[in-house]
Order: structure tokens, then sequence, then C-alpha cells
């Protein structure tokens, strides 16, 4: 689950963080995340442990710093000069991906893994946006205007789901 880490995130997105965290623990679903205390990550990772889920973080030695959330059961810390190492890793781990709202990193890692599935080097990897309030009607577009312009070679529907609840995401991932 890629999701912001951010403490001022707005109480919309952590209310669906934690109905996303709740479903996963209660379908015994491992979440694998950023390791972040704050906003949807950290939201997210106590309705997990609240409902006697598991996760695991992927985090960066540079935020090792009192951030990391005790929610977490296993912790893997990467170092190197830029998230390449966190973002492959926390690929690797994947079996599906759910991204709730977020900042530049969450954008970044969407991006990442979109690419990584139109390239064909992870072509099985279902990923899902949750759109709360529309959060992502901009990203959605850009992609769309990308496929009109024929710069994808795959569709946009074939690579991202976009759903409208934890619910629908959960569905749609199962």
């Amino acid at each position: 689950v890629y999701a912001s880490a951010s403490p001022n995130t707005a109480e919309t997105f952590l209310q669906v963080a934690r109905e996303l965290g709740t479903k996963l623990a209660r379908q015994n679903l491992i979440t694998i995340n950023g390791g972040g205390a704050n906003g949807c990550m950290g939201a997210l990772n106590r309705a997990v442990k609240d409902n006697d889920g598991k996760c695991l973080g992927v985090i960066h030695r540079m935020w090792v710093d009192g951030k990391l959330d005790a929610n977490i059961d296993d912790m893997i810390i990467v170092g190197g000069d830029d998230l390449g190492d966190r973002k492959r890793i926390l690929l690797q781990e994947a079996d599906c991906l759910v991204a709730l709202p977020g900042g530049l990193g969450t954008l970044d890692e969407i991006l990442d893994a979109l690419a990584s599935v139109h390239t064909g080097l992870r072509g099985d990897l279902p990923i899902c946006i949750i759109n709360i309030d529309g959060y992502y009607d901009g990203l959605i577009m850009q992609l769309r205007r990308a496929e009109s312009e024929k710069l994808l070679r795959e569709s946009v529907d074939s690579m991202l789901f976009v759903a409208k609840s934890a619910s629908d995401a959960i569905s749609w991932c199962a």
C-alpha cells in the first residue's frame, strides 16, 4: 500500500486508510508499506494491528529517527542515495498494489509501478488507486492523455484500476 506519511493528512483520507487496514487484516493479508507512523500509513498500520493483522515496513534509513511505526511487525531498512532500493523491495514483495492519497513519494511510487507494468518488468502486478474525493483525477486525466496521444503501449484501464472505496479496492484485488 502506497500512502501519505504526513501528519497533516485529511481525516477523510485517514478514514479510508483505516477501512483498508481493517479489511486487509480480516482477510489475513500481509500489509506492506513504507513503515511510517503518520498519515494514511500510520492509520492503515494501526487498523491492521487493531484487527490482529501483520505489517511489513520498508523504509529508507534517513527516516529512521523515531518516526517508525510501532505497529510494524517486520521492518526492512534500506540505504542508498535515492529511493530506488526501497521502491524495488516494495514492488518485489507485492502481490497487488493499492495506493491511497499521498504526496510526491506516493506519486513517484505509483508511476514507478505503472512503468514497471508497462515495460513488462512486472506485467503481472495488479495496480489500484483509491480515488477519494477525486484526489487522483488529475493523474488519471494525464495518463488518459498519454494514452490518447498514443504514447502508451497498453491502455490505462489494462494497467490501473480506479477504486472509489476500500471495499471496491479489496474486491478488485481479490
